[in-house]
């Protein structure tokens, strides 16, 4: 049976983890594989790190379980590569190890797929509806496989969803076919949990990736853009990174309510700048003070700031381009810093109605259970 037995441990809850670096360390050795993971391929060689998934423990046979990375394991289970038998038995040890650390919660009774996608944005796409579009070498300008993300990451959120992420990394590699992909990327955010989902897609990816960003890429989009092995701007294209934020109106919320939220956004935040402290060097407090600045760059200050790593020079440069009639241009209306070309592009721009936007029930509980698991799914997203 692949799923490793639940076995009781005392539970690390302070310490980061870094899982690369826990199973590089490990000796090619079966007892100390089988404790420091949840999965093994029966199949395979049981000396090979490689037949083993889900590192939960530090290197060796009597440490404890890091809880960091129980959360993130079990994020990351719907779309692993395991069989659908085993699903259940790696989950239940997983969540052995969260009741030894006092972790029960409403986490544990949510089942995947039980509720309709929350929408997050305004916009005609469908649940479960791909928002990317493939194109084959053949036909593409770079002569690579493309993936073309223009607009939202998502209208639907991407929180208790494991069809749609699993589809984006069945393209990835099926388009790619584990050589060069180009993700062509046009964007000015949408949902933290689907680009920090993209993200960890994307690192995983065993070809090389090249992020090209044709126009902008902005707020969550920026988490897809730094996921790529080099990322290449055309010269009059933006990036922007800002802090998180929540956008309700006519909803009653109590203190609890508030701070979950709160705690969800300090979380969200934290899972970013591991992003781009790991593309950029730079420190988590200048990366933190251009967020919370809510920082517009061109394309030569992000290649500056270390944020892509080539300009792409035309001809004849491509201007700004807005949708036109898409309801992701409302969100730009809320930022302050906008650049005069964004700027200009935007009056000439037709926008959709917004509609007002109340904190439903599903949004109170999203918010309650969002704090550890996107702290744990974006930590992952970064390597």
């Amino acid at each position: 049976m692949g799923a490793i037995r639940p076995h009781k441990t005392p539970v690390d809850t302070e310490s980061d983890w870094d899982g690369p670096a826990e199973v590089a360390e490990a000796p090619n050795d079966a007892d100390v594989l089988r404790y420091m993971h949840a999965w093994v391929d029966d199949e395979g060689d049981p000396d090979a790190k490689t037949s083993y998934k889900f590192p939960h423990h530090e290197a060796g046979t009597d440490t404890p379980a890091n809880i960091n990375a129980v959360n993130n394991a079990l994020a990351r289970l719907s779309q692993a590569d395991i069989p659908d038998a085993d699903r259940a038995g790696v989950e239940a040890h997983l969540r052995a190890h969260r009741r030894d650390a006092g972790l029960e919660d409403k986490v544990e009774n949510i089942k995947p797929n039980t509720r309709q996608p929350i929408r997050c944005f305004e916009g005609n796409a469908k649940p479960y509806e791909p928002f990317w579009r493939i194109v084959n070498a053949e036909n593409s300008e770079t002569g690579e496989p493309e993936i073309e993300l223009y607009g939202y990451i998502s209208e639907y959120s991407w929180f208790d969803d494991d069809i749609t992420p699993k589809m984006f990394k069945d393209d990835l590699y099926r388009t790619g076919g584990g050589g060069p992909v180009t993700i062509r990327l046009n964007s000015y955010g949408g949902d933290v949990i689907a680009a920090s989902l993209m993200h960890t897609i994307i690192r995983d990816y065993p070809g090389r990736v090249t992020v090209q960003i044709d126009g902008i890429a902005a707020s969550a989009a920026t988490v897809v853009a730094v996921a790529g092995d080099v990322v290449r701007i055309q010269e009059t294209g933006y990036f922007m990174v800002h802090d998180p934020s929540v956008v309700f109106l006519m909803a009653q919320l109590n203190i609890e309510d508030l701070t979950r939220m709160a705690n969800a956004l300090k979380a969200i935040k934290e899972g970013i700048l591991n992003a781009y402290v790991s593309k950029t060097g730079l420190s988590r407090e200048r990366l933190s003070r251009l967020m919370t600045e809510e920082t517009w760059m061109d394309a030569q200050k992000a290649l500056d700031l270390g944020f892509v790593d080539e300009i792409i020079h035309y001809e004849k440069p491509i201007p700004i381009q807005l949708p036109q009639g898409a309801a992701v241009v409302n969100a730009l209306r809320n930022y302050s810093n906008l650049p005069t070309p964004i700027a200009q592009a935007l009056e000439n721009t037709n926008i959709l109605p917004s509609e007002s936007s109340a904190l439903t029930e599903d949004m109170k509980h999203e918010a309650q259970v969002l704090y550890e698991r996107v702290q744990n799914i974006l930590k992952k997203g970064v390597r």
